[in-house]
């Protein structure tokens, strides 16, 4: 131990800059401490880990059981490229739907119907599901959303009359009401699905976003799976283009370019599945090890926050209750051409997949309620 400094006994003040003086009381209260070096190391491994520690120390790393070369903003990149990846479809399933519907049976109340499950499928279980991520982690759920993702591609794919046969002998038959009924069933998991992947991910953002950047980054994971979306419309056009072209028909969403198109947003959605499972690091580490550090007694729920939800929820309602219909409005009473349908809906896919990550950085700078207002104007 280093001899004490000059009128400390007198006057009892703590040097901060002394190595061997650590505040230990409990209440703040610093108290001068002298400790061996092996101890003073031990203090310096157990820090405690608060929601502003940096996930940069190793020591930090070390406690959270994450790899040495594990970067927050990196997996938010990583997540935010899965999260695209696997809502490839999304573009093409809303629009191409109620199109596509009417080869298998799916118009009018139909159509509705199987756009309400969907929503309902995506909502509904979340409360189960943030439950269950909280408790056994973010990345195990995220896979599992991507699998239902997965399947409902592949389900979609097959919803059409079609005959699987080998050497001439006929194995199965599908009908149109086949096809209508793998449409409901398929509108179902991928709702499922959907929810999954969302609330996995951004519940992840949440424990990887620096509280002075959350809305930037809520911006960026949001936006992304609406720029999946757009990317796959610019895989599932070209496919329409040449498997839909009948002559003297013009360019339709027949069942063999519909096959083929979610077939390929399948293959993606595997690919999505392969880098989570490969690159994706579980964050429910710290969001624990935060908790765990918090102090402050638990607040009850602001009534605000049920405010937020009749909005959302009134919102939510409009959009999902016009969506599936005004493309049939469109295609019975402007145009009937598949380009032209295209071409309208291109600014709202543009709009969609760049201004959320732009609105998130502006809720940061002027704050959340400003966008909000603008928002519902």
């Amino acid at each position: 131990p280093q001899p004490p400094k000059p009128g400390l006994a007198k006057t009892g003040a703590v040097d901060s800059a002394d190595p061997d003086i650590h505040p230990t009381h409990s209440a703040g209260n610093p108290v001068a401490k002298h400790t061996e070096p092996a101890q003073a190391s031990q203090i310096t491994q157990r820090a405690p880990i608060t929601p502003s520690t940096p996930t940069k120390d190793p020591t930090i790393k070390a406690q959270l059981n994450l790899p040495q070369n594990f970067n927050a903003r990196e997996q938010l990149v990583l997540l935010q490229r899965v999260i695209s990846l696997a809502c490839f479809a999304v573009t093409m399933l809303n629009s191409g739907l109620p199109l596509y519907g009417a080869s298998v049976g799916v118009e009018g109340l139909d159509v509705g119907i199987i756009w309400a499950l969907g929503a309902l499928m995506t909502a509904l279980p979340r409360p189960i599901l943030g439950r269950g991520i909280d408790k056994y982690g973010r990345k195990r759920f995220l896979l599992i959303g991507i699998v239902m993702m997965t399947i409902s591609m592949v389900m979609f794919a097959y919803a059409r009359a079609f005959t699987l046969e080998l050497g001439g002998t006929v194995f199965f038959r599908a009908d149109r009401e086949f096809g209508k009924f793998m449409l409901y069933a398929s509108k179902v998991m991928q709702g499922l699905g959907l929810g999954t992947i969302l609330l996995s991910s951004l519940t992840m953002t949440a424990d990887l976003a620096k509280s002075a950047g959350r809305g930037t980054s809520f911006g960026y994971t949001e936006q992304a799976q609406y720029r999946g979306g757009l990317l796959g419309a610019l895989v599932g056009i070209p496919i329409i283009l040449f498997y839909g072209y009948v002559p003297g028909q013009g360019i339709s969403i027949t069942p063999e370019a519909w096959t083929r198109m979610f077939l390929v947003f399948a293959a993606v959605s595997v690919a999505a599945f392969v880098l989570a499972y490969r690159r994706i690091h579980d964050t429910h580490a710290i969001a624990h090890a935060e908790a765990e550090a918090e102090t402050s007694e638990p607040q009850p729920i602001n009534p605000q926050l049920y405010v937020l939800m009749a909005i959302i929820a009134l919102t939510s309602a409009s959009a999902y209750g016009l969506t599936p219909f005004i493309l049939k409005y469109i295609q019975g009473h402007v145009t009937p051409e598949l380009p032209l349908i295209g071409l309208a809906y291109a600014p709202a896919a543009i709009v969609w997949g760049t201004l959320p990550s732009r609105m998130g950085k502006l809720a940061d700078r002027f704050g959340r309620k400003p966008l909000m207002v603008v928002g519902l104007i």
